[in-house]
This record gives C-alpha cells, structure tokens and sequence, in this order.
C-alpha cells in the first residue's frame, strides 16, 4: 500500500516537473490600460485597464482586458513601436491613479495639468491576413522593464523613433513674427473623417491634438498652428488637421500664448507627423509641437474628429 501511495506521490511530482516550466514562462509583464475607440460610430477614443502577458513557451501575446482582449502569436506581429506623449489633463481634480484616457495608472491629476504617457502601438497579423493596430498606454515605473522584454523579444520589430527635431525657445521679436495675425474659427466636424494623400512635389503635415478624455473632444478654444508667420491648420482639443507646404525650411508654432517652435526642413513626397500638447505654464494655458510617428499619430486622428476651421 506504501508502495502504491510513494508511487503516485513520485509520479505527481514528475508531471509537475515537465508542467511548471510551461508554467513559468507565462509572465505578467504589467498592468497597462488599453486605448481603443469607443465604438464604430464614435471614434473618440476610451481607456479601460488590462494585463499584459507572454507566453514564451506558446510564442504568444496575450492581453487579458473585460472589452479589448487579443491573443497573437509572436510571429504575427509586424511592428512595435514605443514613444512617450504629452496631452494636457483637465476638468478638475480626480483619483490619483487615473490615466489620460479617463482613468488609471498616470499619478494625481491636477487641473489642466501636461501628464507624460509611454504609449506602445504594435501591428499584427489578424487570422483572415488583415493588418491590425492595437495600443497600450505603459505606467511610468514599468516602461523600462516592458521595452526591455518585448524588444529581446521581438528584436528589430521593436524600436524607439527618435526625432531630431525638438521645441526651441524663440525670442519676442523672433516669435512675434512667426505669429500669425489671422483669426480663425474651427467649426468640429464629426461626420466626415478625411485621410490626406501623398504628394509628390509637396510635404504632408498631420496633427493631432489629443482630449484628455473623450467628453473633452471638441470643447474649449482653438489653438492656431502657423508655418512661417502664416496659418496653416487649427485645432480643438480631440481634432485633427491636415496641410501641405513647398519644400523648405519652416518654423512650426502651435499658437496659444507660447514661445516654442519647431524648426524644420521639409521634403517634397514626405509626410511628417505632430501632436499639438496642451498644458499649463505659468499660470496661462499654452500649447507646443511634438514630432512623432505616423503610427502614433493616425492612431489618434483615427480617434478625433475633423477641424473644418476657416479663416475670418
């Protein structure tokens, strides 16, 4: 009878031993808030929280999330791309905890306050060949430690686009005129969603101004961006615009109060892509240009809604 008993204990141990490697492989990686838009015929887009998991054993990503839920093999996924965003936070104080998106894993909020996101964007392979986005918004004491992971992972797949060109400080009389005088008005257009073309003789310029959350796209006032002292788009918080401009060199101001510029050389046929960040600074609104990349970036047109803005 002791014989039967060890031999069963003996054998139990033995298929835990071959199960727990599997077992081990299967990493929560990290608690992340997934972004996506709030249905097919509201494109605004909304945060719920997730977990983040890698079955290396199953050569599989898996994101285990109440609305969002994916399951990819490694070998599906074509691109993954991390960038750190800046939106303004406003409507007041909430939770510590909540997350750009309407809630979770950013700190304290305070009113129109300019909050960092360490956003993750990947493109995978769907079962029926069709090309996928899905996002990721990363809580600060973690990003290190999940870039690290997916990029051993997913190797050159994985990357960090960096921009040469930054925000500068201009003086008075330079700003003053790069400012342009012209008045605008923006009227937000939620029906019609256009995608600008490639030209070829022509730069593209998209930018996005993203809502902290999805009631604060389009409210509040509009924030003139000027190309060389001349207006070239206007957004709302939660809109998108589109321009194009001759090859050349070009100083780019999100135009509320600041005194920031992006200085940059244009290519004819090439595109280039811009959040328009809203923040507070000393004790005025003020809003600045930030390059990123056009995955970032259309996927947060493909949650904002048209500025169909026109001069006065």
């Amino acid at each position: 009878m002791r014989r039967k008993q060890l031999l069963v204990i003996v054998t139990g141990l033995a298929l835990f031993a071959l199960a727990a490697p599997l077992w081990a492989q299967q990493t929560l990686l990290s608690k992340v808030w997934v972004i996506f838009s709030k249905s097919q015929d509201d494109p605004r887009l909304v945060g719920k929280s997730g977990k983040l998991l890698l079955d290396e054993a199953g050569r599989k990503l898996i994101i285990e999330s109440e609305e969002k839920p994916l399951e990819v093999n490694f070998d599906d996924v074509q691109k993954m791309i991390f960038e750190v965003t800046h939106t303004m936070r406003g409507g007041g104080a909430r939770a510590a905890g909540a997350t750009l998106l309407a809630g979770g894993l950013g700190g304290a909020i305070v009113r129109f306050q300019l909050v960092t996101n360490h956003i993750c964007c990947f493109e995978y392979k769907a079962p029926d060949g069709s090309m996928q986005r899905y996002v990721l918004e990363v809580p600060e004491d973690k990003q290190k430690e999940v870039f690290n992971k997916l990029q051993n992972i997913f190797g050159e797949k994985a990357a960090t686009p960096n921009f040469a060109e930054k925000a500068e400080k201009l003086e008075k009389k330079a700003r003053k005129e790069l400012q342009s005088k012209q008045s605008v008005s923006v009227k937000v257009d939620k029906v019609h969603h256009p995608l600008p073309d490639i030209k070829p003789d022509k730069a593209l310029v998209v930018v996005v101004c993203p809502a902290a959350r999805a009631r604060d796209a389009g409210r509040g006032g509009s924030s003139k961006i000027d190309a060389n002292g001349r207006v070239v788009a206007a957004t709302k918080l939660g809109t998108y615009s589109f321009f194009y401009l001759d090859p050349g060199e070009y100083v780019l101001l999100s135009q509320v109060n600041y005194g920031q510029g992006i200085r940059i050389n244009l290519e004819g046929g090439k595109d280039y892509y811009f959040t328009n960040d809203w923040g507070i600074g000393s004790g005025e609104v003020r809003s600045g240009l930030t390059r990123h990349s056009r995955e970032i970036v259309m996927f947060y047109v493909s949650g904002a809604w048209y500025s169909d803005w026109q001069q006065k």
